[in-house]
């Protein structure tokens, strides 16, 4: 499944949540919802590639995360969110971000992430069916109402 962590070029957090909003864009105050699903923070370290993103999104897609099953099968909402703070380290008492990929390598991977994401969801549960918002790279990106049945939180690494 999860590559060890020496090699990993993905991070992923994967949060259940029952309600949330995300900003997406703070110069319009736009914000976008999910209920009854799960978000997914992805940040991209240093050798990431295209070449991860199938494996990412068929083990996201596939884990048995919910009590009857994964998203699939449980047609849950999902919300992607960038975050690049994932690939920090704790050196000292400071946190780096060294080992993460530049921006613009990362915005694209994201882009590639979101549109892949969404196809594949697409696939599995129908056009109609499935719920993929997703938020913007490089912004600061505000969540509010924020609301679960429990802290269910799992890290992977690919």
């Amino acid at each position: 499944m999860a590559a060890a962590a020496t090699s990993s070029v993905t991070r992923v957090v994967l949060q259940k949540a029952t309600t949330v909003s995300l900003q997406v864009n703070p110069e319009t105050d736009e914000w976008i919802d999910i209920n009854d699903g799960v978000i997914v923070f992805v940040a991209f370290l240093k050798n990431a590639s295209e070449t991860v993103l199938p494996k990412m999104i068929k083990a996201i897609l596939a884990a048995k995360y919910f009590r009857g099953g994964s998203i699939v099968s449980e047609n849950k909402q999902v919300l992607l969110v960038p975050q690049a703070t994932l690939g920090g380290r704790l050196k000292g008492k400071q946190l780096q971000y060294h080992g993460n990929i530049n921006k613009e390598e990362g915005r694209h991977l994201y882009q590639a992430f979101v549109t892949q994401f969404e196809q594949a969801l697409k696939e599995a549960v129908g056009d109609v069916d499935a719920v993929v918002k997703h938020g913007t790279y490089g912004n600061i990106q505000r969540m509010r109402n924020l609301s679960n049945d429990g802290p269910f939180t799992h890290v992977l690494e690919f």
